[in-house]
């Protein structure tokens, strides 16, 4: 078997299993449960440093906004989206007090005996970290309301962590709720922390598609 074979195989073992009897389709090493106003999704994601013969992996999670990317990269929505375009967005495995970043390895020689204890460390990950998180958003309110209040001290690795990010993404989310006061205080506030010009013309250009004046 293949190393990708065995990734493949392990993540439908672990994951998959977890997740594709309670709403969720997948694409790849990508998982997603849409909802009415957002999706859910946990993927899997490859150490930029992971070789043929061997491959480490981390367990993503992020709530999806659609057009939240519009606005914010001037992106149309995708069709299957991935974790790095969710509007929220962490690493389960550091929603504990341990903070623990973990990452798995396999390589072409490890049997399914060897991998036993990957799934079911996966699976905990999934189940025990990830979707008590995600379900917590229902709706946008959720998603506004998680960026507008004291997070929990295990979500503080959650992003966006800090300023400005924090509030151009509140301003985005109100905007697609048709909350355009509270859009342009939030935006006002996100360029008042902004410390970086580069930054402040990207802001620039989020403040004209949203039309605020």
């Amino acid at each position: 078997m293949t190393l990708i074979a065995a990734l493949r195989e392990l993540a439908g073992a672990s994951v998959g299993v977890t997740l594709l009897g309670s709403g969720f389709v997948s694409n790849k090493f990508t998982y997603c449960r849409r909802l009415p106003q957002l999706s859910w999704i946990i993927e899997i994601q490859l150490s930029r440093w992971s070789t043929k013969a061997k491959a480490s992996f981390t367990i993503n999670c992020g709530v999806y906004v659609p057009g939240f990317m519009c606005i914010y990269a001037a992106r149309d929505d995708s069709p299957f989206p991935r974790e790095v375009e969710c509007v929220i967005r962490g690493r389960p495995s550091m929603f504990s007090g341990a903070k623990r970043d973990k990452w798995w390895s396999i390589s072409e020689a490890c049997t399914p005996t060897m991998r036993r204890p990957i799934v079911s460390d996966m699976q905990t990950v999934v189940s025990s970290m990830a979707m008590p998180f995600l379900s917590t958003f229902t709706d946008r309110k959720a998603t506004i309301k998680f960026l507008s209040e004291p997070r929990p001290p295990e979500y503080d690795t959650v992003h966006p962590i800090s300023e400005p990010g924090i509030s151009v993404h509140l301003a985005i989310l109100h905007w697609l709720e048709s909350e355009k006061v509270m859009a342009e205080s939030c935006m006002s506030r996100a360029e008042r922390n902004c410390k970086s010009s580069e930054f402040m013309e990207v802001l620039s250009a989020i403040r004209g598609r949203m039309d605020l004046t």
